[in-house]
């Protein structure tokens, strides 16, 4: 079964997406989640003790993050 992640984004749209790969780098937990042919890398920025709480990964973070996942996955390719 897939696990399914509901987001809300800035704009209070609601989005179901499938998470596909998750890694850890320097303590901080990335998901790679996606709906229909769109990717998205999410990061949990709550404290250790908190609930998760996801942000998109931007810029240079979502360029490092996102090689780590094609390194994981052979057969997927992410285009930012």
């Amino acid at each position: 079964m897939e696990e399914k992640l509901i987001f809300e984004t800035a704009d209070g749209e609601t989005l179901a997406l499938t998470i596909v790969g998750e890694t850890t780098l320097n303590g901080r937990q990335y998901l790679l989640a996606e709906q229909d042919d769109m990717a998205y890398i999410l990061k949990n920025t709550a404290a250790d003790d908190e609930m998760a709480f996801y942000e998109v990964a931007e810029d240079e973070e979502a360029v490092i993050v996102a090689k780590v996942f094609e390194e994981m996955m052979d057969d997927i390719e992410i285009e930012l």
